[in-house]
C-alpha cells in the first residue's frame, strides 16, 4: 500500500480512544472517569489506529473510575458492588450492580456521534456525601472506506500489474465482500477478478490515462458499501 495512504489512515485513527466526561456534581474529590470503547467492525491487521464504527456496528463501551481522595488517590475504584447507570441520548438504557460495560448496536449515520453518559453510586468520605457522579462520552460514526494499493503511480504497458482494494470499517469480513471493478468506466467481468485484487494488463501502444475503480459491497447488507478510484498514466 502506498506510503501516503498509510499516513492518511493512521492520522485518521490514532487518538480516538475515548472521551473523558465531566461530572454533574461538583465535589472536591470527584473520581476521574476513564471511558474506553471498541467497535467490532473490521480494518487491516496492520492498521494501528482506532476502528471507527459505521451504521449497524456493535460498539463496546467500558467504564473505569480512579479515586481522587487524598488517602487513595490514583487507585482504581471497585465498582463491582456499585449501581451503574448507562444513558444514550439522555435515555436510561441499562442499569445494574457492577455493570461497567455497555454494548451499543449503533443506528446513527456517518457524520453523527454516538452520545451517552454513565453514572455510578459513590460515597465521598471527604464531605460525608453519597451521590451519582456522571460522565459523558461521544463516539464518531463514519462510512465504510476503500483505498487502493497501487504498484506505482503510473502503469507500464505490455505487462500485468495487480491493483488491490483495501477495505476499512466494514461490518462484513473481507471474504464476504463483493468487488465490482471498472476500467475506464467499463465493468470487468467477475471471471477476470480474484477477490479484492485486479490483475490489469495494458497492451503495448495503449494511450493513457487509465481510470481504475472499485465498489465494495456486503452480501449481508446492501447498504454497506464503499468505493475508490485512481487514474494512472502509462509508460511505454
Amino acid at each position: 500500500m502506498g506510503t501516503m495512504y498509510k499516513k492518511l489512515l493512521l492520522c485518521m485513527g490514532i487518538g480516538v480512544i475515548g472521551v473523558l466526561g465531566s461530572f454533574s456534581f461538583a465535589h472536591a474529590a470527584d473520581p476521574q472517569c476513564i471511558i474506553t470503547w471498541k467497535s467490532q467492525n473490521h480494518a487491516p491487521t496492520w492498521f494501528m489506529g482506532k476502528i471507527i464504527p459505521i451504521r449497524q456496528s456493535s460498539v463496546r463501551v467500558t467504564l473505569e473510575a480512579v479515586s481522587q481522595n487524598p488517602a487513595d488517590k490514583g487507585k482504581i475504584l471497585d465498582l463491582s458492588n456499585k449501581e451503574v447507570r448507562w444513558y444514550l441520548n439522555g435515555d436510561l438504557v441499562r442499569k445494574g450492580t457492577g455493570m461497567q460495560e455497555l454494548t451499543i448496536a449503533n443506528n446513527d449515520l456517518s457524520g453523527s456521534n454516538i452520545t451517552g453518559s454513565v453514572a455510578f453510586s459513590y460515597y465521598d468520605p471527604t464531605d460525608n456525601s453519597a451521590y451519582f457522579p456522571e460522565c459523558w462520552f461521544s463516539i464518531p460514526v463514519t462510512n465504510p472506506l476503500v483505498f487502493l494499493s497501487l504498484p506505482t503511480s503510473s502503469l507500464p504497458t505490455n505487462t500485468t500489474s495487480t491493483i488491490t482494494a483495501i477495505p476499512f470499517f466494514f461490518n462484513t469480513a473481507d471474504q464476504f465482500l463483493v468487488a465490482t471493478w471498472t476500467v475506464n468506466g467499463n465493468q470487468v467481468p467477475a471471471t477476470e477478478v480474484s477477490s479484492l485484487a485486479l490483475p490489469l494488463s495494458i497492451p503495448s501502444g495503449a494511450a493513457g490515462p487509465v481510470n481504475v475503480g472499485v465498489a465494495l459491497s456486503s452480501n449481508q447488507d446492501p447498504f454497506e458499501q464503499g468505493n475508490a478510484s485512481y487514474s494512472f498514466s502509462l509508460t511505454q
